[in-house]
C-alpha cells in the first residue's frame, strides 16, 4: 500500500487487514516495508516523489539478454518469445516501451 507521507499509516494497514480477512487472503508480513522507497513487483517505487523505477539487476538482465540475442545467428520462436514476454514487463516503467517492442511484434519468422 503506497500512501502520502502524511497520511495516518494504522488507519490504512488495519482496514486493509480487515478487508484482507474477510475476503481470506494471506499475506507475508516479512515482505512488508515501511519508508519512502519500497519494492513492489520487481519495480523500486519512491512514495515521496511518487516515481518507479528499474532496479539494476533487471535492467542487467534485460541488457545481457538483448545482447546474447544480437550475438546469436538465429533463435528460436520460444527464446524470442521469452526475450519479448521479459521486455514487455520492463515497459511498466519505460516511457514508450510498448511503440519500440512493436516493431519487434511485427517481425516475421
Amino acid at each position: 500500500m503506497i500512501l502520502p507521507p502524511a497520511a495516518p499509516v494504522k488507519v490504512y494497514t488495519e482496514a486493509v487487514s480487515e478487508l484482507r480477512c474477510a475476503v481470506g487472503l494471506a499475506i507475508k508480513t516479512t515482505k512488508n516495508e515501511e519508508g519512502q522507497l519500497a519494492s513492489f513487483a520487481g519495480f523500486e517505487l519512491d512514495t515521496q516523489t511518487m516515481t518507479i523505477w528499474l532496479p539494476t539487476k533487471k535492467l542487467t538482465k534485460a541488457r545481457h539478454l538483448v545482447q546474447n540475442a544480437i550475438e546469436q545467428n538465429s533463435l528460436s520462436l520460444v527464446d524470442i518469445q521469452r526475450i519479448m514476454g521479459y521486455l514487455n514487463f520492463l515497459t511498466t516503467v519505460v516511457p514508450l516501451g510498448h511503440t519500440l517492442l512493436r516493431r519487434l511484434y511485427t517481425i516475421e519468422l
